[in-house]
């Protein structure tokens, strides 16, 4: 397909997951139109108006992908290391992309996120840690925040700062598996669909004035889309799209069904005229910020790629990347005395483990010692008496009854052994045929990590 063919009214751009294609759906219309295929079973899609880029995520591959809108130059951004890529977001100001990343890894510990790459895939930075399945994203850049959904165990719907500071909870209750947000710029008004609750719902971005839309038991809703003052939702048994009244639910119909769907994941929607043009502190020169440019609402944050500090201007990031050092998840970096406390903190915090782990070994190492010289005392050294415990040795002769065989002239030997006084001893609770194995005596250490910043000292989860 070239790039004269890419429809140029407005469209919904659409991915199949099962099919590993794209397909364009007029609007108006419903009229299906295919484009290239990604070979990719992509769950997310994302698109920037700006440079007329698509961007999609590639579930196997554990990647970000891009291209042009018709398909060429289909290049990788980012692979996101051990986690999978989630939903995406473009912040159509600095073209940043926002993005879920999720994996469950080392039991039930979590390292699921929320990042921010580059439009060239040159930096990364994640903003929020300790998620548990993160899905949907969505992004208001004009007030400086971002949504995302989280279906794990404690199913929620957060809102923070695009620079990942002042995370609040906005859903926590009645709520199980919501698959897809979307916010409206104008009413200040967020809506989701639950995949198990089989509901659409909207409130306001504090989490008030909540309000159940829609109840199709039929659907498991996938993703939502608004466009003008319509609804527009998916799901995973939906092989088409389905559209209602924004306002109040009435009016469903679908605007599209085909059997070529073979399962619907995500879809976006591209206009002719794109965006309506959104100005913060980042629209001018990237906000004088010399890597991201994080919108908030009070402002702007300059942030570096990870582990990169930024410098006392706090503009400007240069050096190379610093390992990791704290177990706390990294924060804006406003203040270089900040940065030198936190430093401070860090090095006293180290310098404590080390002795503490030393110590521990120390302490070990005596009670292995101690164990196995008491275990190697001469069998005279506890309670022993030659006149209390003698042996007593008793011939065959002696017992006329006893079988004549080959142990017959061999005697019978008795002893009450000392380490039998040994043996009684509280210090001696395992088995006889155990008691050469002093493992036991060896305490177990996890070292098993349980914050982000550790990721990068697990060869296993290093981000490129």
């Amino acid at each position: 397909m070239t790039q004269q063919e890419f429809l140029s009214e407005d469209h919904f751009l659409l991915t199949d997951f099962v099919g590993q294609r794209f397909y364009q759906v007029e609007i108006n219309t419903g009229k299906i139109w295919g484009t290239f295929r990604p070979n990719a079973f992509s769950t997310a899609l994302a698109v920037d108006p700006e440079n007329k880029k698509v961007f999609w995520s590639d579930y196997l591959r554990k990647e970000i992908r891009s291209s042009y809108l018709n398909g060429s130059q289909a290049t990788t951004l980012i692979t996101t290391g051990p986690e999978h890529a989630g939903r995406l977001a473009v912040d159509s100001v600095t073209g940043n992309i926002f993005y879920s990343a999720f994996n469950r890894a080392k039991g039930n510990h979590t390292r699921s996120y929320i990042a921010v790459v580059s439009a060239d895939g040159q930096s990364r930075r994640m903003i929020v840690f300790g998620l548990n399945s993160p899905r949907a994203v969505a992004l208001h850049p004009g007030q400086g925040v971002i949504f995302w959904s989280d279906y794990g165990p404690r199913p929620v719907i957060e809102r923070a700062n695009m620079d990942g500071s002042q995370r609040v909870p906005i859903i926590s209750t009645d709520i199980t598996q919501p698959n897809g947000i979307a916010i409206d710029l104008k009413t200040n008004q967020l809506f989701w669909v639950d995949g198990v609750r089989h509901t659409i719902e909207r409130c306001s971005f504090h989490g008030m004035d909540r309000q159940k839309l829609l109840h199709d038991p039929f659907a498991q809703p996938m993703q939502i889309v608004l466009y003008g003052d319509k609804l527009y939702y998916t799901g995973w048994n939906k092989r088409g799209i389905i559209v209602m009244d924004k306002a109040d639910g009435g009016n469903r119909r679908y605007l599209m069904e085909s059997a070529i769907f073979a399962e619907l994941s995500d879809f976006v929607v591209v206009w002719s005229n794109m965006q309506e043009k959104v100005t913060n502190m980042c629209s001018e020169n990237n906000g004088g910020c010399s890597s991201f440019c994080l919108p908030t609402p009070s402002g702007r944050t300059c942030a570096c790629t990870d582990r990169v500090l930024l410098q006392t201007d706090d503009r400007t990031c240069i050096g190379d990347l610093l390992p990791a050092l704290s177990a706390s998840s990294p924060e804006p970096k406003t203040d270089s005395s900040d940065k030198t406390g936190k430093i401070v903190i860090i090095a006293a915090s180290i310098s404590a483990g080390v002795v503490v782990v030393v110590v521990s070994i120390v302490l070990v190492v005596a009670i292995v010692t101690l164990r196995r010289w008491r275990a190697s005392l001469p069998e005279v050294a506890v309670g022993y008496s030659p006149h209390t415990s003698r042996s007593t040795v008793t011939s065959s002769s002696a017992n006329p009854s006893t079988t004549d065989d080959i142990r017959t002239n061999i005697p019978s030997v008795s002893v009450s052994s000392p380490m039998s006084v040994l043996n009684r001893s509280p210090c001696r609770t395992q088995p006889a045929n155990q008691r050469a194995d002093l493992s036991y005596l060896t305490p177990c250490f996890s070292n098993e990590y349980a914050s982000p910043d550790e990721y990068y000292n697990d060869d296993d989860a290093k981000l490129d």
